[in-house]
Formats: structure tokens, sequence, C-alpha cells
């Protein structure tokens, strides 16, 4: 289960940045945790920590805005907790992009195609099948 009480490297705890977030504000440890990364369509874009912040980029999200509103941030922490994938997924991913030329959308199409071991345990099953369906 994950610890809300945490800080991570001086900054302030998971349930800290929670009510941050929760309270419309900019939680510098959800910068820190997704920075350089987009969480998708609906959201501000890839986390930058300026204009488009992490605790932004929560807010917006589909499968965690309820959990904001609802005061779940047990609910918010097991999200991210089981959205992981190690630095071998990423390094075969950017190699890839880079040996084919490919756009990010064509990454994302390739990683989908060839990882549902991964991805598959972030969605529920229904969705994971229309997803694969439309691959």
């Amino acid at each position: 289960e994950p610890n809300i009480w945490a800080s991570w490297q001086g900054s302030e705890t998971f349930l800290e940045a929670f009510n941050v977030t929760r309270a419309g504000g900019d939680a510098p440890l959800y910068n820190d945790m997704l920075m350089g990364i987009s969480l998708g369509r609906g959201t501000c874009g890839t986390v930058n920590g300026t204009t488009c912040t992490g605790s932004a980029a929560l807010r917006a999200l589909g499968g965690t805005d309820n959990f904001f509103a609802n005061g779940e941030v047990g609910e918010v922490a097991e999200y991210l907790n089981t959205r992981a994938w190690g630095n071998d997924t990423v390094n075969k991913l950017l190699a890839w992009k880079e040996e084919q030329q490919a756009t990010g959308e064509d990454t994302a199409y390739y990683f989908l195609e060839n990882n549902p071991d991964l991805w598959t345990g972030w969605v529920s099953e229904d969705a994971a099948e229309k997803i694969k369906s439309a691959l």
C-alpha cells in the first residue's frame, strides 16, 4: 500500500501534495514525479512545471479527477503506483522511435501493440478490450 505520509527529497508529503492539488494549487512533488510526462488527452499536455504542472494534469486526467473531487488520496496514490514502467521499457521505446524516425503518436501505438502485459493492468478490462480492438 502506498505511503501517503512519506516525503521525497525534502518535498511535501504525498498527502500534502494531494491537498494542495485538490484546493487548486500546484504541488512541487507532482511536478517532480511527472516532469516530462504527458498524461494524455484532456490534460494540459506534457508536464513542464510551468505551463503544465503535475497538479493541473492530474486534476484534468479522467482517471484521477474524481479522486481529487472526492478527497480520495489513497486512490490517487494507488493509481500512480500501479502505472509504472521500468527504464528498460522506456529506453527500448526511445530507441525504436529514433530508429524508425517515428512520431510520439506512432511510438504510443507501438507501445500499446507490443506491451499489453504492462498497460492492460492500468485500465479496466472493458477499456483494455476497446483499446486492443482499436489498434
